[in-house]
């Protein structure tokens, strides 16, 4: 029952324009819905990982990767918009309603867990899966549209009670992201993962270290990240050679994973992500690996897996000898059907990668993972580069090498700048497809001068990436008729319907 009323709730608040600042559509619903046992809250809980997967499903990929160099439109498919910066209010990218349907969930849980009755692990677990989800949604609309609105409680039909938000300073949002996420850690405690499908304290240190990155705070980030290196608290480690695969394929028994969104075709229907890396069956491929990506494996092609991991070369290998492989062979691999991501593809008895079913499509999208986090703390220590800070970076680099057969190692005799330069590069090769390349060109300050240099001399478009406050993305038209304090407050550069 408590079920039912729940999904109610959260169907009613987003009633009319679909906006979570919309309350008025819930009058009827009594505060005594709320949870008043330790299964109801756990109800919530669940509730919230499936808003999580409905928020994410392809938005991971639209505002993670799309708009960045590291993929280009297949012939005439893709999101122009997304792809050539011309985004509006109306773009579906442009909508932050199902981020708040997670925060409404999370702001549930944290207000009634601590009160009911029940097992305190269990209970401090649940909470701290809540902060997490409600800072990690905030740092993803952050990112995206830089102020939004700052909600921390729940809608309980109070009278007096606030029911619009205006947009709200970065520095208090980010004070409101670290502090759940410290909390969320507290929470967690000694607990280890449940499953890679779940929040644990390496999901809460992830975001924790990239949200410090976010903000260029690089002691902080290195500080952070010291629980991924600490044996006492760290039960993730690298995924070597051809186990690489298994983070994809496999992901419950990778120690790479930190957090994996599961999207199950049985109980969540078709994934819309497939429509965009090409892995349906009819040719429907929407993206392709760019020809800068496809570049830096080539130059690898000789050690690195992932090249062949990541993409379809075993087609290519058929219709080409393998010799062909260099870098004018991008044109040739760009024209094939299968020139799409393999990641999340096995080999069939065949030794083919087979194209998949979207309608029976089992995708296991890693949001956080080891690599990509001690990426991330090498990253910290070559940018602040104190003391051994460079070598310990480049230490880093390496072990991410050292998982491929042959792989060259860095000599130790590299400058600060190649140091960060080649950690770009590994996290593109090691990260391609998986949502962060856009966010990594903004945090450093380079999305408009990379993107210009693409503009211009890949997709012949002479002005370029156009005026930096097209970096964020418009508030969604819908949003300013649903909350009054909203209306004169778009980002610049956008008009608001």
């Amino acid at each position: 029952m408590y079920r039912l009323i729940f999904v109610l709730l959260l169907g009613g608040i987003l009633t009319s324009c679909d906006n979570f600042l919309t309350r008025y559509s819930i009058s009827d619903v009594p505060a005594s819905s709320f949870p008043s046992s330790e299964s109801d809250a756990q109800s919530i809980i669940t509730g919230m990982y499936d808003a999580i997967q409905n928020a994410l499903e392809t938005n991971y990929f639209y505002w993670g990767d799309m708009r960045s160099d590291v993929i280009e439109r297949n012939g005439t498919n893709g999101d122009i918009h997304l792809l050539f910066n011309t985004l509006s209010p109306s773009h579906a990218t442009a909508n932050w309603n199902n981020l708040y349907k997670v925060i409404l969930s999370a702001n549930i849980a944290i207000k009634y867990i601590p009160n009911l009755e029940g097992d305190e692990n269990n209970k401090n677990r649940m909470l701290a899966e809540a902060y997490t989800a409600r800072a990690w949604m905030y740092f993803y609309a952050v990112r995206v549209w830089g102020r939004v609105p700052l909600i921390l409680e729940p809608y309980e039909n109070k009278e007096g009670q606030k029911l619009y938000y205006p947009r709200e300073d970065l520095s208090v949002i980010y004070g409101q992201i670290e502090s759940d996420l410290k909390e969320a850690i507290r929470l967690f405690g000694i607990q280890k993962p449940v499953s890679c499908y779940e929040f644990s304290r390496g999901m809460a240190s992830a975001v924790l270290t990239d949200f410090y990155m976010w903000i260029n705070d690089y002691p902080k980030a290195i500080e952070t990240s010291e629980f991924f290196i600490n044996k006492s608290t760290n039960s993730y480690g690298y995924a070597k050679g051809n186990d690489w695969k298994n983070i994809f394929v496999d992901p419950k028994n990778s120690d790479e994973n930190i957090y994996v969104l599961y999207w199950d075709y049985a109980s969540d229907n078709t994934h819309e992500i497939i429509k965009q890396i090409g892995g349906g069956k009819s040719n429907n491929a929407q993206i392709k690996i760019s020809k800068r990506v496809w570049d830096k494996f080539i130059q690898r092609k000789n050690w690195d897996k992932r090249f062949a991991l990541s993409l379809d070369t075993v087609n290519y290998f058929e219709l080409y000898d393998e010799k062909s492989l260099d870098e004018s062979a991008y044109s040739s691999f760009a024209k094939l059907e299968t020139n799409y991501c393999a990641k999340w593809l096995t080999l069939d008895s065949e030794g083919k990668y087979p194209r998949i079913d979207g309608t029976k499509a089992d995708y296991k999208i890693p949001m956080y993972r080891y690599t990509g986090i001690m990426l991330l703390r090498a990253e910290a220590l070559a940018r602040r580069n104190e003391g051994n800070d460079l070598q310990n970076a480049i230490s880093i680099v390496n072990d991410v090498r050292n998982r491929f057969e042959g792989a060259p190692l860095l000599s130790g005799n590299e400058t600060q700048t190649d140091v960060i330069n080649l950690i770009e590069e590994e996290r593109i090769l090691e990260l391609w497809g998986e949502g962060t390349r856009w966010f990594d060109l903004v945090r450093t300050g380079r999305a408009k001068s990379v993107m210009d240099d693409v503009f211009i001399n890949d997709r012949d478009i002479p002005e370029g990436f156009g005026d930096e406050q097209y970096i964020l993305w418009p508030i969604h038209q819908s949003a300013f008729s649903a909350n009054p304090e909203l209306v004169g407050d778009q980002n610049p550069g956008y008009v608001e319907g």
